[in-house]
Protein backbone atom coordinates (compact mmCIF):
# COMPACT_ATOMS: atom_id res chain seq x y z
CA UNK A 1 0.00 0.00 0.00
CA UNK A 2 0.89 3.67 -0.07
CA UNK A 3 3.62 4.72 2.38
CA UNK A 4 1.55 7.77 3.38
CA UNK A 5 -1.61 8.26 5.40
CA UNK A 6 -2.99 11.74 6.02
CA UNK A 7 -6.36 12.47 7.59
CA UNK A 8 -8.33 15.14 9.39
CA UNK A 9 -10.42 14.02 12.36
CA UNK A 10 -12.87 15.74 14.68
CA UNK A 11 -12.44 13.79 17.95
CA UNK A 12 -15.59 14.93 19.72
CA UNK A 13 -18.75 16.88 19.13
CA UNK A 14 -18.84 20.35 20.69
CA UNK A 15 -18.85 19.89 24.45
CA UNK A 16 -21.96 21.53 25.92
CA UNK A 17 -21.21 23.86 28.83
CA UNK A 18 -23.49 21.84 31.09
CA UNK A 19 -21.32 18.74 30.48
CA UNK A 20 -18.19 20.36 31.93
CA UNK A 21 -19.41 19.53 35.44
CA UNK A 22 -19.14 15.80 34.73
CA UNK A 23 -15.68 16.35 33.24
CA UNK A 24 -14.62 18.26 36.37
CA UNK A 25 -15.80 15.38 38.56
CA UNK A 26 -13.88 12.82 36.53
CA UNK A 27 -10.75 14.96 36.69
CA UNK A 28 -11.14 15.38 40.46
CA UNK A 29 -11.47 11.61 40.87
CA UNK A 30 -8.39 11.08 38.70
CA UNK A 31 -6.46 13.52 40.89
CA UNK A 32 -7.25 11.37 43.93
CA UNK A 33 -5.90 8.33 42.09
CA UNK A 34 -2.80 10.32 41.15
CA UNK A 35 -2.13 11.16 44.80
CA UNK A 36 -2.52 7.47 45.71
CA UNK A 37 0.14 6.75 43.08
CA UNK A 38 2.60 8.97 44.93
CA UNK A 39 2.24 12.05 42.74
CA UNK A 40 1.36 15.09 44.88
CA UNK A 41 -1.09 17.59 43.41
CA UNK A 42 -0.70 21.06 44.92
CA UNK A 43 -3.64 23.36 45.51
CA UNK A 44 -2.18 25.82 43.02
CA UNK A 45 -1.42 23.21 40.36
CA UNK A 46 -2.91 23.53 36.88
CA UNK A 47 -4.90 20.36 37.56
CA UNK A 48 -6.75 21.89 40.50
CA UNK A 49 -7.21 25.05 38.50
CA UNK A 50 -8.70 23.01 35.64
CA UNK A 51 -11.27 21.45 37.99
CA UNK A 52 -12.34 24.89 39.25
CA UNK A 53 -12.53 26.36 35.74
CA UNK A 54 -14.69 23.49 34.47
CA UNK A 55 -16.95 23.70 37.51
CA UNK A 56 -17.39 27.44 36.96
CA UNK A 57 -18.47 26.89 33.34
CA UNK A 58 -20.97 24.26 34.49
CA UNK A 59 -22.41 26.58 37.13
CA UNK A 60 -22.65 29.51 34.69
CA UNK A 61 -24.35 27.33 32.09
CA UNK A 62 -22.31 28.83 29.24
CA UNK A 63 -18.72 29.40 28.13
CA UNK A 64 -17.08 32.77 28.89
CA UNK A 65 -16.34 35.41 26.26
CA UNK A 66 -13.04 36.85 27.48
CA UNK A 67 -9.99 35.58 25.57
CA UNK A 68 -7.96 34.87 28.71
CA UNK A 69 -10.79 32.78 30.15
CA UNK A 70 -11.30 30.85 26.91
CA UNK A 71 -7.61 29.90 26.83
CA UNK A 72 -7.91 28.46 30.34
CA UNK A 73 -11.15 26.62 29.55
CA UNK A 74 -9.70 25.13 26.36
CA UNK A 75 -6.58 23.95 28.18
CA UNK A 76 -8.73 22.54 30.99
CA UNK A 77 -10.83 20.49 28.56
CA UNK A 78 -7.76 19.07 26.77
CA UNK A 79 -5.96 18.37 30.05
CA UNK A 80 -9.00 16.60 31.51
CA UNK A 81 -9.62 14.38 28.48
CA UNK A 82 -5.97 13.33 28.24
CA UNK A 83 -5.01 12.93 31.89
CA UNK A 84 -8.17 11.17 33.06
CA UNK A 85 -7.70 8.42 30.48
CA UNK A 86 -3.97 8.16 31.15
CA UNK A 87 -4.36 7.93 34.93
CA UNK A 88 -7.14 5.36 34.66
CA UNK A 89 -4.99 3.29 32.27
CA UNK A 90 -1.81 3.18 34.40
CA UNK A 91 -2.96 3.39 38.03
CA UNK A 92 -2.36 -0.36 38.53
CA UNK A 93 0.89 -0.84 36.58
CA UNK A 94 2.42 2.57 37.45
CA UNK A 95 5.31 2.56 34.94
CA UNK A 96 8.02 4.95 36.26
CA UNK A 97 8.45 6.79 32.94
CA UNK A 98 4.71 7.53 32.73
CA UNK A 99 4.64 8.67 36.36
CA UNK A 100 7.46 11.10 35.55
CA UNK A 101 5.54 12.46 32.55
CA UNK A 102 2.46 12.90 34.76
CA UNK A 103 4.53 14.89 37.26
CA UNK A 104 5.74 17.16 34.48
CA UNK A 105 2.21 17.59 33.11
CA UNK A 106 1.14 19.17 36.42
CA UNK A 107 3.64 22.02 36.14
CA UNK A 108 3.14 25.47 34.70
CA UNK A 109 -0.08 27.44 34.49
CA UNK A 110 -3.40 26.62 32.90
CA UNK A 111 -3.14 29.88 30.96
CA UNK A 112 0.12 28.84 29.26
CA UNK A 113 0.07 28.68 25.49
CA UNK A 114 2.44 27.06 23.01
CA UNK A 115 5.45 24.96 23.97
CA UNK A 116 6.00 24.35 27.68
CA UNK A 117 7.43 21.35 29.52
CA UNK A 118 3.93 20.50 30.77
CA UNK A 119 2.52 20.58 27.24
CA UNK A 120 5.41 18.45 25.99
CA UNK A 121 4.62 15.92 28.72
CA UNK A 122 0.97 15.92 27.60
CA UNK A 123 2.12 15.12 24.05
CA UNK A 124 4.06 12.11 25.34
CA UNK A 125 1.11 10.91 27.40
CA UNK A 126 -1.30 11.39 24.50
CA UNK A 127 0.83 9.26 22.20
CA UNK A 128 0.97 6.65 24.96
CA UNK A 129 -2.83 6.53 24.87
CA UNK A 130 -2.73 6.10 21.08
CA UNK A 131 -0.24 3.23 21.39
CA UNK A 132 -2.31 1.57 24.13
CA UNK A 133 -5.47 1.90 22.03
CA UNK A 134 -3.66 0.41 19.02
CA UNK A 135 -3.33 -2.97 20.69
CA UNK A 136 0.42 -3.15 20.16
CA UNK A 137 2.60 -4.43 22.99
CA UNK A 138 3.90 -1.19 24.46
CA UNK A 139 6.45 -0.42 27.16
CA UNK A 140 8.00 2.75 28.57
CA UNK A 141 11.73 2.36 29.31
CA UNK A 142 12.65 3.10 32.93
CA UNK A 143 14.35 6.52 33.23
CA UNK A 144 18.09 6.14 33.79
CA UNK A 145 21.46 7.72 33.22
CA UNK A 146 21.41 7.21 29.47
CA UNK A 147 19.05 8.61 26.87
CA UNK A 148 16.06 6.45 26.12
CA UNK A 149 12.98 6.75 23.90
CA UNK A 150 9.55 7.49 25.33
CA UNK A 151 8.20 4.07 24.36
CA UNK A 152 9.20 0.74 22.84
CA UNK A 153 6.56 -1.16 20.86
CA UNK A 154 6.61 -4.67 19.45
CA UNK A 155 4.99 -5.78 16.25
CA UNK A 156 5.61 -9.23 14.75
CA UNK A 157 8.46 -9.69 17.27
CA UNK A 158 10.25 -6.58 15.92
CA UNK A 159 10.88 -3.85 18.52
CA UNK A 160 10.61 -0.19 17.54
CA UNK A 161 11.85 2.75 19.63
CA UNK A 162 9.29 5.58 19.71
CA UNK A 163 10.32 9.14 20.54
CA UNK A 164 7.85 12.04 20.85
CA UNK A 165 8.85 15.65 20.24
CA UNK A 166 6.83 18.88 20.27
CA UNK A 167 8.56 21.65 18.29
CA UNK A 168 7.59 25.16 19.30
CA UNK A 169 7.91 26.50 15.77
CA UNK A 170 8.48 25.34 12.21
CA UNK A 171 12.11 26.43 12.55
CA UNK A 172 12.55 24.00 15.45
CA UNK A 173 11.41 20.91 13.53
CA UNK A 174 14.89 20.06 12.26
CA UNK A 175 16.55 20.17 15.69
CA UNK A 176 13.73 18.21 17.33
CA UNK A 177 13.97 15.42 14.76
CA UNK A 178 17.75 15.36 15.22
CA UNK A 179 17.26 15.03 19.00
CA UNK A 180 14.77 12.20 18.53
CA UNK A 181 17.08 10.34 16.14
CA UNK A 182 19.97 10.72 18.59
CA UNK A 183 17.89 9.41 21.52
CA UNK A 184 16.59 6.36 19.70
CA UNK A 185 20.02 5.62 18.26
CA UNK A 186 21.71 5.87 21.67
CA UNK A 187 19.19 3.53 23.30
CA UNK A 188 19.33 0.44 21.10
CA UNK A 189 19.72 -0.75 17.53
CA UNK A 190 15.94 -0.93 17.06
CA UNK A 191 14.25 0.71 14.09
CA UNK A 192 12.68 4.02 15.12
CA UNK A 193 9.37 5.85 15.03
CA UNK A 194 9.67 9.64 15.22
CA UNK A 195 6.44 11.24 16.47
CA UNK A 196 5.93 15.01 16.24
CA UNK A 197 3.14 16.95 17.94
CA UNK A 198 2.81 20.03 15.72
CA UNK A 199 0.02 21.71 17.70
CA UNK A 200 2.21 24.68 18.70
CA UNK A 201 2.69 25.70 15.08
CA UNK A 202 -0.85 27.09 15.00
CA UNK A 203 -1.88 30.46 16.43
CA UNK A 204 -4.11 30.54 19.51
CA UNK A 205 -7.63 31.22 18.22
CA UNK A 206 -10.31 32.19 20.70
CA UNK A 207 -12.92 34.06 18.65
CA UNK A 208 -13.16 32.47 15.20
CA UNK A 209 -16.27 33.31 13.21
CA UNK A 210 -15.58 30.91 10.33
CA UNK A 211 -14.10 27.71 11.76
CA UNK A 212 -13.90 26.01 8.34
CA UNK A 213 -11.62 28.75 6.96
CA UNK A 214 -9.35 28.68 10.01
CA UNK A 215 -9.12 24.87 9.92
CA UNK A 216 -8.17 25.07 6.24
CA UNK A 217 -5.40 27.54 7.08
CA UNK A 218 -4.22 25.26 9.89
CA UNK A 219 -4.20 22.29 7.54
CA UNK A 220 -1.91 24.23 5.20
CA UNK A 221 0.52 24.91 8.05
CA UNK A 222 0.36 21.25 9.08
CA UNK A 223 1.08 19.98 5.57
CA UNK A 224 4.05 22.35 5.16
CA UNK A 225 5.48 21.16 8.49
CA UNK A 226 5.05 17.46 7.71
CA UNK A 227 6.72 17.95 4.32
CA UNK A 228 9.67 19.66 6.03
CA UNK A 229 9.97 16.76 8.48
CA UNK A 230 9.65 14.14 5.74
CA UNK A 231 12.35 15.75 3.60
CA UNK A 232 14.75 15.84 6.53
CA UNK A 233 14.38 12.09 7.10
CA UNK A 234 14.65 11.34 3.36
CA UNK A 235 17.68 13.54 2.70
CA UNK A 236 19.59 12.18 5.67
CA UNK A 237 18.43 8.60 5.19
CA UNK A 238 21.95 7.28 4.72
CA UNK A 239 23.27 8.87 7.93
CA UNK A 240 23.66 6.99 11.20
CA UNK A 241 20.42 7.00 13.13
CA UNK A 242 18.30 8.35 10.28
CA UNK A 243 18.76 5.07 8.40
CA UNK A 244 16.76 3.40 11.19
CA UNK A 245 13.73 5.71 10.99
CA UNK A 246 10.97 3.43 9.72
CA UNK A 247 7.94 5.61 10.46
CA UNK A 248 7.31 9.34 10.76
CA UNK A 249 4.09 10.09 12.65
CA UNK A 250 2.84 13.67 12.98
CA UNK A 251 -0.27 14.93 14.71
CA UNK A 252 -1.72 18.24 15.87
CA UNK A 253 -4.77 19.37 17.78
CA UNK A 254 -6.77 22.36 16.64
CA UNK A 255 -8.91 23.78 19.45
CA UNK A 256 -10.92 26.75 18.20
CA UNK A 257 -13.67 28.85 19.74
CA UNK A 258 -16.47 29.67 17.33
CA UNK A 259 -17.93 33.03 18.25
CA UNK A 260 -21.66 33.04 17.56
CA UNK A 261 -23.97 35.11 19.76
CA UNK A 262 -24.42 35.01 22.65
CA UNK A 263 -21.53 32.73 23.77
CA UNK A 264 -18.53 30.97 22.17
CA UNK A 265 -18.68 27.26 21.28
CA UNK A 266 -15.63 24.93 21.31
CA UNK A 267 -14.66 23.25 18.04
CA UNK A 268 -11.87 20.68 17.99
CA UNK A 269 -10.12 18.84 15.18
CA UNK A 270 -7.07 16.59 15.15
CA UNK A 271 -4.83 16.23 12.11
CA UNK A 272 -2.66 13.18 11.54
CA UNK A 273 0.05 12.13 9.09
CA UNK A 274 1.96 8.83 8.99
CA UNK A 275 4.61 7.74 6.52
CA UNK A 276 6.68 4.57 6.17
CA UNK A 277 10.22 4.77 4.78
CA UNK A 278 10.73 1.51 2.86
CA UNK A 279 14.54 1.77 2.75
CA UNK A 280 14.91 2.11 6.52
CA UNK A 281 16.88 -0.57 8.35
CA UNK A 282 18.17 -1.82 4.99
CA UNK A 283 14.61 -2.60 3.93
CA UNK A 284 14.27 -5.39 6.47
CA UNK A 285 11.32 -3.99 8.46
CA UNK A 286 8.99 -2.72 5.72
CA UNK A 287 6.07 -5.03 6.53
CA UNK A 288 6.37 -4.46 10.28
CA UNK A 289 6.58 -0.69 9.72
CA UNK A 290 3.42 -0.77 7.59
CA UNK A 291 1.57 -2.77 10.23
CA UNK A 292 2.82 -0.37 12.90
CA UNK A 293 1.59 2.60 10.86
CA UNK A 294 -1.84 1.01 10.49
CA UNK A 295 -1.93 0.27 14.23
CA UNK A 296 -1.03 3.91 14.95
CA UNK A 297 -3.84 5.12 12.67
CA UNK A 298 -6.31 2.74 14.38
CA UNK A 299 -5.17 3.82 17.83
CA UNK A 300 -5.43 7.46 16.80
CA UNK A 301 -8.99 7.00 15.54
CA UNK A 302 -9.90 5.12 18.71
CA UNK A 303 -8.40 7.77 21.00
CA UNK A 304 -9.77 10.79 19.13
Amino acid sequence: GSPLVEKLYTPFQPLAAIETGMLATRLSDAMSILVSMGVPVGQTSRLNRAVRVLQNVHEDGHYPSAESELIEVGNAIKLAFQLVRTIEAVHDSRPPAIIESLRRALKGRLSDTHSTDAHRAQSELYLGLVLAASGMKTGAPRPGSRKSPDYVVEIDTAAFSVEVKRPGSQAAIESKIAEAVHQTNEYASHPAVIALDLSDLWPVSTGVRDVAVTELQNKGVFRAATELARLQVVRRGSQAGYSRVGVLFCFAESFLWEAPAPHPVPKAAVMMYAEVFPDAYEGLIVEQARKLRQSLVSGFEETG
